[in-house]
């Protein structure tokens, strides 16, 4: 009862960003600090506990010190980041790094992960922050891999660096060019016959006629343009978004084509080949997916749906997408969380102890979840106690 009562005051100060100790914490002093604040509080609305609990049990097993609290708010914090890398576990992911000095000038590198969770969710949470001497390219490459390496985070599942200020770094992903070749064969069936590309375009314009006549697009000039796929580039990528926006916005008369030729196409080759590409075209028929307007949406309903099975490419695409970095407004939360919790009157307080701090206020909804019976065996398996822990 003593230890747990110890943590659970640990986690609840960490969860609210409250400092532990106070200037003078003897018996005589009349504000001993938040930490034994509260304990104190707890032992007058609970007389079981105050019996077991400060001046009522012996000073060597009273579990109070400081270094008593920075261990447990350490087995603490290390769980926060072991339940983020569960849920990264073999899947990619992206980091944002961002840099900004403390109360006490020193120079602390925040880092943030962002991913897609197994269900779809994209995700981007704090996950620690350090002190570094300076910020070099070298220096934050070594406090970065350093902290991955730590926590059993795979650099081969790294799909990209946010940083900002500076130049975003992405790793190829091979098996994105399997997408395109998937892209590529629909364009050439499609818009490769000038038969079927007049098709196309006799249903795009009347496409854009009941589009129209219903209010969904608007009218003006270079407004509504007829046209028609193209092919993605060799080399650059701005041609395979080109690509991939055509096929977006002529989706629908791309069906309407590719469905004429499945079903009256002069070859039985071709008509295979129709099928082939009909159903590579047909995830968005499904009406569950009419009305979804966000990739994180539709990275949901694809598992839900369960066609993530059957368009694997797909899937791995949207999660990579999702994955990268946008902005770094998730690592300037983590500095707001720095000074908050590393005041004027804080100022001292040591790296390890910042980064353990700010990584349970700012995940709290992982801290809730945290078993306090597991944080006493761990904290069991850590030392040699000198009482019974429960």
């Amino acid at each position: 009862m003593r230890l747990k009562t110890t943590i659970e005051t640990v986690c609840f100060l960490a969860l609210q960003g409250i400092g532990f100790r106070g200037h003078d914490e003897s018996s005589s002093s009349l504000n001993r600090g938040n930490f034994i604040e509260v304990l104190k509080y707890k032992a007058e609305v609970n007389d079981e506990l105050s019996s077991v609990i400060l001046d009522n049990t012996p000073q060597n097993a009273q579990y109070i010190a400081p270094s008593i609290q920075k261990e447990i708010l350490h087995i603490l914090a290390n769980r926060v980041r072991k339940m983020i890398c569960d849920e990264i576990t073999g899947g990619k992911y992206c980091i944002l790094v961002d840099e900004a000095q403390d109360e006490s000038k020193t120079e602390q590198m925040a880092l943030v992960l962002r991913y897609v969770k197994h269900d779809g969710l994209l995700i981007e949470l704090f996950f620690d922050i350090v002190g570094v001497k300076n910020t070099s390219a070298v220096m934050l490459k070594d406090a970065i891999s350093d902290i991955l390496v730590r926590f059993d985070l795979s650099i081969q599942n790294l799909r990209g660096q946010g940083y900002d200020g500076a130049i975003t770094a992405a790793k190829d992903e091979p098996n994105i060019w399997q997408f395109f070749s998937h892209l590529t064969c629909i364009v050439n069936l499609v818009a490769s016959s000038p038969k079927r590309l007049a098709e196309l375009k006799s249903f795009q314009r009347d496409e854009i006629a009941r589009m129209l006549s219903i209010g969904e697009h608007q009218s003006g000039k270079w407004a509504n343009q007829i046209g028609t796929l193209h092919r993605a580039g060799a080399t650059c990528w701005s041609p395979h978004y080109d690509s991939v926006r055509d096929l977006i916005d002529m989706y629908t008369t791309s069906c309407t084509v590719v469905e004429n030729l499945r079903k009256g196409g002069q070859t039985q080759q071709m008509r295979g080949q129709a099928l082939d590409v009909y159903k590579q075209l047909d995830v968005p028929s499904d009406p569950e997916f009419q009305n979804t307007s966000f990739l994180t949406d539709l990275c949901g309903k694809l598992v839900v749906r369960r066609k993530s099975e059957c368009y694997p490419l797909v899937d791995r695409l949207i999660r990579l997408v999702l994955t990268l970095p946008v902005s770094t407004a998730t690592t300037e939360r983590a500095f707001s969380g720095m000074k908050r919790v590393k005041t004027a009157m804080r100022s001292t307080m040591g790296d390890e102890f910042l980064a353990d701090c700010i990584t349970v206020n700012l995940e709290r909804d992982h801290g809730w979840k945290i078993d306090l019976e597991s944080i006493i065996d761990k904290f069991k398996s850590l030392r040699t106690c000198r009482a019974q822990l429960r």
